[in-house]
């Protein structure tokens, strides 16, 4: 995730914003916040005073936005947060509000007396909430998890597949990583040898990291990247057909995947097109068990395409 920095600073106000948040940008908060603090006329203590500006940064903590007010010394005034179900606009009017609200407490040259109505109404009351003031807003850890189902064949031996993947993921605070783990099941194939057939399936539960490669602009969660590796071990159950005694074979079948995964998110659900190779690095050969001694690899490398959703997939 690129993350660029966007400070503002209000001339008039003499109040930094900042932040490296999308939605919304700190020029949107600083916008509204310059339409609704009108500064008095100064004198010489106060000009000196608007050297030292206040500072408002924007961090987002999970789902919701974090407003950090420090003062002109670097001591920290406070900490507020706002849900982010809003659009941005109303969520960037419903910070200036609250901002400049609050700079009236804290810095004398401000008094409510010098605010002016808001281009456009705030967000609801209800969505803000105030928390204690505190240092640095801490981690949260949040997760998603969801299904897919994917078509696909083998790459070195040719043979359709089809699967389904149960994924589970999380993430702490606003870490690009996540842990991802999963649990798939495959479709069972077959494998023609001597009059025959072995026929085959896998069980697999794997566990790895995530990582986001680029995120949308706008802060929507729309077209989302992510590149993910995860190490896997399988339940191989391989069968005999059509032979006069016919055997069957279980063994543990360590292997890896790697792919990348695009997500878009609709409030608080998502939905998700991936694209993943696995490898199984162990050959397993089905063998005849007659003097010709005929054998066939079984297949060691998959591609597979799966479309999934599910509950917080896109975060």
């Amino acid at each position: 995730m690129l993350v660029e920095v966007l400070p503002a600073l209000l001339l008039a106000a003499a109040v930094q914003v900042e932040g490296n948040t999308t939605c919304p940008r700190p020029d949107q908060v600083a916008s509204r916040l310059g339409a609704l603090l009108v500064t008095p006329d100064a004198g010489p203590a106060e000009k000196e005073r608007e050297q030292a500006a206040e500072r408002a940064r924007l961090d987002e903590d999970g789902g919701d936005l974090v407003v950090l007010l420090e003062g002109s010394t670097g001591d920290v005034l406070g900490t507020r947060r706002f849900s982010r179900s809003d659009a941005c606009e109303d969520l960037a009017a419903a910070v200036a509000v609250s901002l400049a609200v609050w700079l009236s407490d804290v810095h004398p040259s401000y008094t409510t007396a010098h605010l002016t109505p808001p281009a456009r109404a705030a967000a609801p009351a209800a969505d803000v909430q105030v928390v204690a003031p505190r240092a640095t807003p801490q981690a949260e850890a949040t997760w998603g998890a969801g299904v897919a189902l994917g078509l696909g064949s083998a790459v070195d031996v040719p043979a359709a597949v089809a699967d389904g993947v149960a994924t589970a993921w999380l993430r702490l605070g606003a870490s690009r990583n996540a842990l991802r783990g999963e649990a798939e099941g495959m479709s069972r194939r077959e494998l023609t040898v001597q009059g025959g057939k072995g026929e085959w399936r896998r069980w697999i539960l794997g566990l790895g990291l995530e990582r986001t490669l680029t995120a949308a602009p706008d802060g929507a969660g729309a077209g989302w990247l992510r590149g993910f590796a995860t190490a896997r071990v399988a339940w191989l159950d391989l069968d005999g057909v059509g032979f006069a005694v016919n055997h069957r074979t279980r063994v543990l079948d360590p292997g890896a995947s790697a792919g990348l995964r695009a997500a878009w998110r609709h409030g608080s659900w998502g939905s998700w097109v991936e694209l993943a190779l696995s490898l199984w690095p162990i050959g397993h050969d089905a063998v005849v068990a007659s003097a010709s001694g005929q054998a066939q690899r079984l297949p060691a490398l998959d591609v597979l395409l799966r479309v999934g959703a599910g509950w917080g997939a896109a975060r």
